[in-house]
């Protein structure tokens, strides 16, 4: 394996993984954040509206 295809895998990794993590990381605090307020909007609003739809839960 040449040295500059080595090096610039290696610094795509550095650079992509800490960026992956924290996208990775942010989407995971966004679902868990608001699963619970669309969980409440979907109770109270929306919930309703699917169930009339023959493809809704």
């Amino acid at each position: 394996m040449p040295l500059l295809l080595n090096s610039k895998l290696r610094f795509s990794i550095l650079l992509v993984f800490p960026l992956y993590m924290i996208a990775n990381y942010y989407m995971l605090y966004f679902c868990l954040y608001h699963s619970m307020t669309i969980k409440n909007l979907c109770h109270n609003n929306i919930a309703p509206l699917i169930m009339k739809r023959p493809f809704g839960r």
